[in-house]
């Protein structure tokens, strides 16, 4: 698919030189992206500008050219502006929620948060009174709009905020747990947390709240990103762990550095209590030793 322009318009053609979408809207949006709609613009008068859908095939009109704004998001939904509210609809466009929201925010994460309080539309701005709750990709609200904060960390992990200023970490199924007082997120990846506690303590839990390392099992836990492996330190002693706490090398050495290498996908672990370097694999397994 390609755009093909007229005198001040444009439209859609295929591959093939078939004109799928006539020269005759002011813009057309999404094409670089791989879903089955696109968003097309046309004038309404000089400062007006309505949105809609068409299928990038057929041409046909799935969403009318009646909407404020529209964006594509994923599963082939958008997410649909109407003096000021939004809603979602899908790839037929069927309204999958009401347009009873100040926000829909949408990344690459499997929830999407929404927000919702009077807004006038002369004033934008940041509103005090939103509340924000969290919906899944079909529009259906998991958690209701009771938060004062919300913030996507991965695909599968948001953190709330409540009036009380309590803190809940939420999984893509609208589960929460709750943040202990005082614990500090000290890293988040994929569907895992790593939180500090008060005494200073480590712990890693999973998507659902669960502790996959508990706290005070390790006295200092590093993550290496791309080997998803854990540089542990015990009494002052490294050693190396996986992510489900399971320790691959137990801490014995002094010192400790990693080396990866993102285009051949490996990753090795020096170790060290003295004068000779001992390297391990990913999984733990002793390699060579190196003198210095």
């Amino acid at each position: 698919m390609r755009l093909v322009f007229g005198a001040s318009d444009v439209g859609l053609i295929n591959r093939h030189g078939r004109v799928i979408i006539p020269p005759k809207y002011l813009s057309i949006q999404g094409l670089s992206v791989q879903h089955k709609n696109v968003i097309v613009n046309q004038r309404h008068s000089r400062k007006k500008v309505y949105s809609g859908m068409m299928d990038r095939r057929l041409g046909h009109v799935v969403l009318p050219l009646e909407y404020d704004d529209v964006w594509l998001i994923g599963d082939d939904k958008a997410i649909v502006e109407q003096a000021g509210r939004y809603a979602i609809f899908d790839e037929h466009g069927r309204a999958q929620t009401p347009f009873r929201y100040s926000l829909i925010e949408f990344g690459e994460q499997k929830i999407r948060k929404f927000a919702t309080a009077p807004l006038k539309l002369e004033n934008r701005q940041a509103n005090p009174q939103l509340r924000y709750g969290v919906m899944n990709g079909a529009g259906k609200e998991l958690l209701p709009d009771i938060y004062v904060n919300v913030a996507h960390l991965t695909r599968e992990i948001t953190l709330l905020h409540d009036e009380q200023g309590q803190s809940w970490f939420v999984n893509s199924l609208g589960q929460k747990w709750q943040i202990a007082a005082g614990n500090e997120i000290m890293w988040v990846f994929e569907e895992w947390v790593l939180v500090k506690n008060t005494q200073g303590q480590v712990a890693l839990l999973n998507h659902a709240g669960q502790e996959i390392i508990p706290f005070g099992t390790f006295d200092k836990m590093f993550l290496e990103t791309k080997s998803k492996r854990f540089l542990i330190q015990q009494n002052g002693q490294w050693g190396l762990a996986d992510l489900t706490g399971k320790i691959l090398i137990k801490p014995q050495y002094e010192s400790v550095f990693h080396r990866s290498i993102d285009f051949s996908g490996w990753a090795r672990f020096f170790f060290t209590n003295g004068n000779v370097w001992d390297e391990y694999d990913v999984d733990g397994r002793w390699l060579r030793f190196h003198p210095i």
